[in-house]
């Protein structure tokens, strides 16, 4: 199902660089590398952390989807991941980047998708039937959305607590993903 394990490292690292290297071919390439550097080195959200830095972390996707992912186009040489954490309030943020072939003028959205925990897990309310203590009582949100040559996944994940404008880790997915679209646009991706 998986071509190795569940999740690499170090050894990702020399695979995935040597990799982007070989599968880089134009402009899209040189955009998605400048993409990858400024955001390392110069996109900052007060408050949080991140914690991968320049290293590769990959979370290895199942074979039968599309084939191994390690190869020219694959998935893992065309994808940065990083994740940022706020000790003030708990919330974490995974921010996944990846190059791709898209055509998109300014940027569009692709996905979202919410996961709270105190409406969808509880003995009370419209989805009772489904309620069990084995469920995290972790709040999970996702934004998705596309520029030229580029794709960007962010998660948020939290307890389920209220934040001053509605759900804690909502609102913190959608504050960082305003300050990433300000950091983009400056930037101009």
């Amino acid at each position: 199902m998986f071509s190795n394990s569940v999740f690499m490292k170090e050894e990702a690292t020399s695979n995935a660089q040597e990799n982007r290297k070989v599968g880089d071919t134009g402009k899209a390439s040189g955009q998605y590398e400048n993409l990858i550097k400024e955001i390392g080195q110069n996109f900052k959200v007060d408050g949080y952390q991140e914690l991968i830095k320049d290293a590769d972390s990959i979370v290895l996707v199942p074979d039968s989807v599309a084939g191994p992912q390690y190869g020219d186009g694959g998935l893992y040489p065309r994808q940065k991941n990083l994740i940022y954490k706020n000790k003030s309030n708990g919330a974490v943020i995974l921010l996944s980047i990846s190059k791709t072939d898209n055509s998109v003028q300014g940027k569009q959205w692709s996905h979202s998708i919410g996961y709270n925990a105190k409406l969808y897990n509880s003995p009370e309310g419209d989805y009772k039937d489904a309620y069990d203590e084995i469920f995290p009582s972790t709040d999970v949100y996702l934004y998705s959305f596309e520029g030229a040559g580029y794709s960007i996944s962010l998660t948020s994940l939290a307890q389920p607590m209220m934040a001053e404008e509605g759900i804690l880790a909502l609102n913190q997915l959608a504050q960082f993903t305003d300050k990433l679209n300000a950091f983009l646009k400056e930037k101009h991706f």
